[in-house]
């Protein structure tokens, strides 16, 4: 994590997830009202990063499953299930695995 376009920062995580909502729009019915589920665990700037994550869902029109507290990584597809969202973000570690879980 540093400054710079080809490493981990808030700009980045912004940048991508920007794609990645633009892609769900472009790509699923009804994107916006399933919405999406957003978890984080304890690692460096996951929260920071995870919050990052909704506000740009938010600000495109999204609903939002944001897991407030610290979740262990198969809380997030079960939370899509569940809420029958159009995908799920687990923001772990000391970088982030955007995991897209489009539900049909």
């Amino acid at each position: 994590m540093e400054a710079g376009f080809s490493r981990l920062n808030s700009l980045t995580i912004i940048q991508a997830t920007q794609g990645l909502a633009s892609y769900i729009l472009q790509s699923e019915k009804e994107p916006k009202e399933r919405g999406v589920v957003i978890g984080h665990d304890h690692r460096h700037n996951s929260e920071e990063f995870a919050k990052l994550t909704a506000a740009v869902f938010i600000e495109k029109g999204f609903k939002i499953y944001y897991l407030h507290e610290l979740v262990h990584t198969p809380l997030v597809p079960f939370g899509v299930k569940h809420f029958k969202a159009i995908a799920g973000i687990m923001i772990t570690a000391s970088h982030v695995r955007l995991s897209l879980m489009l539900s049909s």
